[in-house]
């Protein structure tokens, strides 16, 4: 019998490039298979798993059995994973979630640095005038 290794989210996770919770969101939507509980933790099958990338990856218009161009996948339960890159475009890339925070603490440090300035101000305003 042949043995593998389970799939978890956070091996997915970094398969795919993305975060854990972005995994999670893509199977609340549907978008990929749900993992199977054990013991709490949840698990892909490995055939499951990079059977269902391989369809997403596959383009439309290849018929079934081709043999495409690239790297070929490992045999299912030989412990080793395909490797897939994604590849960016040279163009602008969209602003991320990420992105958004950062602007936001950038904007609410901003406020909160005047605050503290005039607070600093009027605090050495009337120390002056204690001082007259």
């Amino acid at each position: 019998m042949d043995t593998f290794k389970p799939i978890t989210k956070e091996h997915a996770a970094e398969v795919l490039s993305i975060s854990v919770r972005g995994l999670e969101k893509w199977i609340a939507e549907g978008a990929m298979p749900a993992p199977v509980a054990i013991e709490g933790r949840r698990y892909w099958h490995p055939t499951v798993f990079y059977g269902w990338l391989e369809k997403r990856l596959t383009p439309s218009g290849v018929p079934d059995g081709a043999v495409l161009p690239g790297p070929t996948a490992a045999a299912p339960g030989s412990g080793s994973a395909p490797s897939v890159t994604r590849q960016r475009s040279g163009g602008p890339r969209a602003k991320t979630t990420r992105d958004v925070g950062t602007a936001a603490i950038g904007r609410h440090r901003a406020r909160l640095d005047a605050k503290i300035r005039g607070i600093n101000e009027q605090a050495n305003k009337e120390s002056d005038s204690l001082q007259d």
